[in-house]
């Protein structure tokens, strides 16, 4: 518990935003083999992010879809859509040039 605890700090230090922490939980889940150790913690953020954006939930749902069926591959290619819907949504709320592309909505 205490190593999976200081890896989530690790990750969590690795990106400057919260779709980048989740993508940065996203590929240590893929890359190591006690993945179903950090499944709740991507579950929290997941929650946290919907409350603030709806427009989160259909990523998180094709997220959980993947992990559930094992496929991180696919998973990891959501969490790039994931950062690009964030990065979207950041140019809506500053009034700035529309540049990022929402994929999945």
């Amino acid at each position: 518990m205490l190593d999976e605890q200081k890896n989530i700090i690790d990750i969590d230090r690795s990106a400057d935003t919260a779709c980048g922490r989740v993508f940065a939980l996203l590929q240590h889940i893929h890359d190591d083999s006690s993945h179903a150790a950090y499944e709740p913690e991507l579950t929290r953020r997941a929650v946290d992010l919907i409350n603030a954006a709806q427009s989160y939930a259909i990523y998180f749902a094709k997220i959980d879809e993947c992990v559930m069926n094992l496929d991180y591959n696919s998973a990891l290619k959501v969490g790039q859509a994931l950062l690009q819907h964030e990065a979207m949504l950041h140019e809506i709320a500053t009034g700035g040039l529309i540049t990022h592309s929402s994929t999945l909505n």
